[in-house]
């Protein structure tokens, strides 16, 4: 009996040792990917999300260095967003995409090339993006911008840390060259150069190097609707999920406040909402900024009814609670306020909402006036050699033009809104990302815009 005891402990040891063995010797080493697909965690409703990281802006390459920038590419980019799914659905083979690092001098020398260029608006949306495609891009960076040629043989990522090109089969293109083909034959676009072609800087960064039609000057004012007594017990009702005999109301000077338990809403007289929850949190789980997004997209179209028209300025982690900020659009512009800060603001724990903020601007009743007929903005580098020559205060004072330029990161055309006023137009601006700084012009004159100045000039 001994014996055979002996026997079958030596049978099941041996056994033990093979599989152990065979986890060792048997599985190769892992193999380093440009971008480490992972299947994305069926949690949540990815739809509102992938219509929200939709690009907004999109560099067309027409070929012989023309190029130009859109800033409505949503449209354009949901043709393309189903090809990038599909290449990094794992299925149940689980297969990654074969990668194929190419250099930056490669990457920037098919920009000669007709093909489309979607652009993050940020490093938070090119994170969330890669990880809504199921990227884990943690050791590359987030995604910066993600490039398609009109012979659809291929698309390359490319992130802060490198550019990796995947191989396509039998994709046809034929609407991204009908549609370069259309944009290129209306002759109405703005020529933008690129710092790689004009002075051999190793940047994927363009600017307008024409003068251009001054854009239309929307007129933002406070909401008043606020002081509308019906208006605001709809607020109430809907943000403490209260009858409105559960809530109290308090009158302030400025403001009214409505309190049920910990749960409170402040309604400003000049259209200032500030929301707080101070309550337990329900759940100890922690979620991910995905999840984070998602629930704060949820809860504004639920709270104030807005679903449209929105872009993310930060999502970042403060002391374990997720903090969101978010600004406009208009027109394919972001509007930014002139003040400090951003238009909305929320602050998650878990799967709550502890705090939420909204500056709340609509248009004027009187609607948009255009600029006048003879109106231009002139090129960028025009802009810019004249204030470098002019003596007046301005970023890289004392540096040649080609000296300032190679410092240059990204250039875009923006909107501020000066919200410390009740009613006034938006102010267009340049938003210059230079030598890891950032600072706004006037598009006309070149000064400097001083954001968190009412008068904005310097």
């Amino acid at each position: 009996m001994k014996e055979r005891l002996k026997t079958s402990l030596i049978i099941l040891l041996f056994c033990c040792l093979t599989f152990m063995a065979s986890q060792i010797w048997l599985v190769g080493p892992r193999q380093e990917a440009f971008l480490e697909p992972v299947t994305p965690k069926p949690t949540r409703d990815e739809e509102p999300l992938e219509e929200f990281l939709s690009p907004r802006r999109a560099l067309l390459n027409f070929g012989n260095q023309e190029h130009t920038l859109v800033y409505d590419a949503q449209e354009i980019w949901a043709g393309y967003y189903p090809i990038l799914k599909q290449s990094f659905d794992l299925g149940e083979e689980n297969l990654a995409p074969s990668w194929e690092g190419i250099s930056w001098e490669a990457y920037m020398d098919l920009q000669n090339e007709p093909s489309l260029v979607f652009k993050m608006e940020n490093p938070y949306h090119g994170r969330l993006l890669g990880e809504l495609l199921g990227l884990s891009d943690l050791s590359w960076g987030p995604l910066k911008e993600v490039y398609f040629p009109v012979d659809g043989a291929y698309f390359i990522l490319v992130t802060e840390g490198g550019q990796a090109r995947v191989r396509l089969e039998d994709r046809s293109m034929q609407d991204m060259t009908r549609y370069l083909q259309s944009v290129y034959k209306e002759a109405s676009y703005v020529s933008y150069g690129s710092l790689w072609e004009a002075y051999g800087q190793a940047k994927q960064a363009y600017f307008p190097k024409e003068a251009q039609p001054a854009p239309v000057q929307p007129i933002y004012q406070d909401e008043t609707d606020f002081l509308s007594p019906e208006y605001a017990m709809d607020l109430a009702q809907r943000f403490l999920a209260r009858p409105l005999e559960d809530i109290q109301i308090i009158g302030e000077r400025e403001a009214n406040l409505y309190v049920y338990g910990q749960k409170s809403l402040r309604l400003s007289r000049w259209g200032h909402l500030d929301y707080q929850d101070a309550s337990p949190v329900a759940s100890d789980s922690q979620i991910e900024d995905l999840d984070a997004l998602y629930l704060a997209l949820r809860f504004i179209g639920n709270k104030v009814g807005i679903t449209q028209g929105l872009v993310l300025d930060q999502i970042k982690k403060d002391q374990g609670a997720w903090i969101l900020t978010f600004n406009k659009k208009e027109g394919g512009w972001v509007v930014k306020p002139l003040e400090e800060g951003a238009y909305l603001r929320l602050k998650i724990r878990n799967n709550q909402v502890q705090s939420f903020s909204m500056t709340y601007r609509v248009h004027s009743e009187e609607g948009a006036p255009g600029p006048e007929t003879d109106q231009v903005l002139p090129a960028f580098m025009d802009l810019v050699e004249a204030r470098l020559a002019s003596g007046d205060p301005f970023p890289g004072q004392g540096l040649s033009l080609e000296e300032f330029m190679g410092g240059l990161d990204q250039v875009d055309l923006v909107y501020l809104d000066p919200t410390e006023i009740d009613r006034a137009p938006l102010q267009m601006a340049y938003e210059v990302h230079w030598q890891g700084q950032v600072f706004y012009m006037d598009p006309q004159g070149g000064q400097v815009i001083e954001r968190g100045d009412p008068d904005g000039l310097v």
